[in-house]
Order: structure tokens, then C-alpha cells, then sequence
């Protein structure tokens, strides 16, 4: 028998380099791939008691940071807007809401973290939603917003163009406006859950909704109360 030695063909250099050339690309595409597909994390904002730039900085980086979801944990205190951010649908306290964003009040009662406006500030709502808007607000009081007695806008508290609203665990008081003196939704989605809307004023006695006015949307409300709120004229 004869023995046959087996021969092993080592590649040029140039076939070594198209390899790992090869080899690489695929490893970048994989991690791109990989990437598209992870989930986006959400971000979480923390504002100390009454600290409201922080309050509108993190509501300005929550619109535009692209995340699903933004969180803003906001410390027990009152947080007293002194003037408009801009006019949206009318004046507005904050940036109009146009991505999905929790907004949470400290401790388990609403009355430990409040959000109004000045009293001698010009009449201004506090919160607007954009129809691309998703809020969720808890355990937080709204009050003070408005009084929009002219011109003749909505929503004191808050006006949904649209968007979907959550709300629980929460409180809506002494917010004027001409049509829905602490709510109006626009065509949009509002699910008020373990939550109280008294002592709002509507300043229309025409179908004005002291408490809130539903105009081609839906609202949902579960255990929640509406007390002491009046239209007048």
C-alpha cells in the first residue's frame, strides 16, 4: 500500500482578506438586526417638589425622544405654572402632549402633589393633549386652570384634541372655562378611573359642562365623582 499525504490548500492572502471582509458585514448586519428588533426602553424623568422647569423640560424630551414609553415621577409639593408655554387650541400651562407619557403624583393621595396655575397669572389651561398624545395622570390634582372667561375656550383643567386620556386616582378643581370647566375631549378617548371633578365652573349655561363636556369622543368614568360643578351664564 502506498501512503498518500493529504495536502491542505492555504488561501491567497487577497481570498483572507474578502473572508473576514464577508465575515464582518454579516456580523453588522446581524447587529443591526438585532437592534431594529430590541424594545424600546422607557425613560424615566424625577422633578423635585414644585420644580416645574424640570416638570416642562421632561414633557419637552418626552415628545420628541422617540421612546414608547416616558415615565415623569414628580415629588409630593404644588407646582405653580406663572405663565403660558404656548397656544395650542388657546393658551397652555405645558408643552402639548404628543407622545406616550405618565405623569405620577407622590405618595397614594392626590392631594400630596398639586399642579395650578398662579392665581394672577393671564388666563391660561393647564394641560392639552394632540390627537398623537397618549397621558396618564395619577394620583395629582389639576386646579386653577383658566379662567377662560375671553375668549371663549375649553377645558380649563384639561383639553383633549383627540389624543387618550387616563386619568385615576385623581382631582380636578376650581378650573374655569367657557365649555368644560376641568374637561373637554375632542374626539378623543377619556377614562377617568377612582377619581373626583368638583367645584368647576362652566361659563355658559348652554350645554357648557361644569365638569367636563364629551364632544364626539368617549368617556368612561368608574368610580369617579362629579360634585359641585356648575354652568352659569
Amino acid at each position: 500500500m502506498h501512503a498518500h499525504s493529504a495536502h491542505l490548500t492555504t488561501p491567497s492572502q487577497p481570498g483572507r482578506r474578502l473572508q473576514w471582509r464577508s465575515l464582518a458585514l454579516k456580523s453588522i448586519a446581524f447587529g443591526m438586526a438585532l437592534a431594529a428588533t430590541a424594545p424600546v426602553q422607557a425613560k424615566t424623568f424625577h422633578c423635585g417638589a414644585g420644580d416645574v422647569p424640570c416638570l416642562i423640560a421632561a414633557i419637552t424630551e418626552a415628545n420628541t425622544n422617540g421612546q414608547k414609553k416616558n415615565r415623569i415621577q414628580l415629588d409630593a409639593g404644588t407646582y405653580t405654572l406663572m405663565a403660558a408655554d404656548n397656544d395650542t387650541d388657546g393658551p397652555n400651562g405645558f408643552p402639548s402632549i404628543t407622545g406616550d407619557l405618565d405623569i405620577t403624583g407622590a405618595r397614594d393621595e392626590a392631594a400630596a402633589t398639586i399642579i395650578e396655575r398662579q392665581a394672577s397669572a393671564s388666563p391660561f389651561r393647564l394641560i392639552h393633549v394632540a390627537a398623537t398624545g397618549q397621558l396618564t395622570l395619577k394620583r395629582l390634582t389639576l386646579r386653577g386652570g383658566g379662567p377662560f372667561l375671553f375668549p371663549l375656550l375649553s377645558g380649563g383643567g384639561l383639553f383633549n384634541r383627540g389624543g387618550t386620556v387616563t386619568i385615576t386616582d385623581s382631582t380636578l378643581t376650581n378650573n374655569v372655562a367657557r365649555f368644560g370647566g376641568a374637561l373637554y375631549n375632542d374626539g378623543g378617548t377619556v377614562t377617568l378611573t377612582h377619581s373626583i371633578l368638583s367645584g368647576n365652573i362652566a361659563t355658559t349655561s348652554f350645554s357648557g359642562g361644569g365638569g367636563l363636556v364629551n364632544d364626539r369622543g368617549t368617556v368612561t368614568l368608574t368610580r369617579s365623582t362629579l360634585a359641585n360643578n356648575v354652568s352659569v351664564s
